[in-house]
C-alpha cells in the first residue's frame, strides 16, 4: 500500500512538480496532418474538459483489454499517479510513523467505495492492513458509497450496496484472521452519495468527526483517486473551517497492494485511472499547447 500524509496547514501557492514538462514527451500534434483538424481538435480540448480524457482513457482501457499495450505502460501511469499526490504537498511514510497513541487524538478511516469486486478487495484489503498496523490506536471506520446509478440507462451495475460491500469483504478477512486479537475499531456506513465528491461531503456533515477533538483522518480509495481526493478534500474543509481546524494530519491511503503493482486484469480499473492521468495531464498543459495557431498542414 501507499501511505502519504500531510498536517492540514499546509497550503501550497505553486505545485512542487511542473508537469508541463511532461507535454515534450506525448505532443501529438505533428500526426495530426491536416491544419483544419488540428484547430478543431486543440479547441473541443478547451471547450470539453472531460470528454477527451474519457475518450482517450477508454482507447486505452480496450487495448489493455485485448492484450496490446504492456503492463509497463499502466504501471508507468501508475506512478504518475503518485506525483499527482505528491504534488498536492503530501509525502510518503510508512505505518510505524502513522500511529499515535495520544489518547487526544481520534482516528478515522474513510474508505471510498467502488464498482468492481477486485478493486472493492484491493480497498477492503487495505483497510484491513492499516487497522493491523494501527491495532493499539482506537479507530473508527467510516465504509462510504452506493451504487451511482440513479436510472435504468446505467447497463453494469456490479454492487447496489458500496458500502455494505466494503464491510462485508473486511468482515470475511477478519474472520480469516484468528490471530489478529484486540479489535479496537468501530464501524459506520455512509450511503447516502454516489461521488466521491459526495462521499467526502456526507462525510464531513455527519457525525463521524468529534468536533472538540483533533482527529488523524485517513482516507483510503485506489492511488489514481488520491490526487483528486487531496484536492477536494482542501476544497471541503475550506467550506467547513470548524472542521479542518480540528484535523491535525491528512492521511492518504492507495489500495495497490505492492508499491509499483496496477490492477491491470479489471478494465475498470485501467480506464478510470488512466482518465485520471489524462484530466491530469490536460489540466496541466503549457498555455501554448492550448491556445496555439496553426499556419497550415504539417
Amino acid at each position: 500500500m501507499f501511505y502519504y500524509a500531510k498536517p492540514t496547514s499546509v497550503r501550497l501557492d505553486d505545485p512542487p512538480i511542473d508537469f508541463s514538462r511532461l507535454w515534450q514527451r506525448i505532443d501529438f500534434r505533428g500526426y495530426i496532418t491536416h491544419a483544419d483538424n488540428q484547430q478543431w481538435y486543440m479547441g473541443s480540448m478547451e471547450r470539453n474538459a472531460h470528454g477527451f480524457p474519457d475518450f482517450a482513457a477508454a482507447v486505452i482501457a480496450q487495448m489493455r483489454r485485448r492484450g496490446l499495450l504492456s503492463q509497463t505502460y499502466i504501471q508507468d501511469a501508475l506512478r504518475y499517479c503518485r506525483s499527482m499526490v505528491e504534488a498536492e504537498g503530501y509525502e510518503q511514510t510508512v505505518p510505524p510513523h502513522l500511529s499515535d497513541s495520544s489518547t487526544s487524538t481520534s482516528h478515522v478511516i474513510l474508505v471510498f467505495g467502488c464498482q468492481g469486486p477486485e478493486v472493492r478487495d484491493a480497498r477492503a484489503r487495505a483497510c484491513f492492513q492499516l487497522v493491523k498496523n494501527l491495532r493499539h490506536v482506537p479507530l473508527k471506520i467510516v465504509f462510504s458509497g452506493k451504487n451511482p446509478s440513479t436510472t435504468d440507462s446505467r447497463k453494469v451495475i456490479l454492487t447496489r450496496d458500496e458500502a455494505a460491500a466494503l464491510q462485508a469483504e473486511f468482515q470475511r478477512l477478519l474472520e480469516r484472521d484468528p490471530t489478529f486479537d484486540g479489535r479496537n475499531f468501530t464501524f459506520a456506513l455512509e450511503q447516502q452519495a454516489n461521488s466521491t465528491a459526495g462521499n467526502l461531503k456526507h462525510f464531513l456533515q455527519g457525525p463521524y468527526l468529534e468536533r472538540n477533538r483533533p482527529a488523524q483522518l485517513f482516507l483510503l480509495s485506489s492511488t489514481f483517486h488520491l490526487g483528486r481526493i487531496a484536492q477536494e478534500t482542501d476544497a471541503a474543509l475550506a467550506s467547513y473551517p470548524d472542521l479542518g481546524s480540528g484535523i491535525a494530519r491528512l492521511v492518504l491511503v492507495g489500495a495497490e497492494d505492492d508499491a509499483e503493482e496496477a490492477i491491470v486484469s479489471d478494465e475498470r480499473y485501467v480506464k478510470a485511472m488512466m482518465y485520471e492521468v489524462f484530466r491530469h495531464m490536460f489540466q496541466h498543459a503549457p498555455p501554448a499547447f492550448r491556445r496555439d495557431e496553426y499556419d497550415g498542414a504539417v
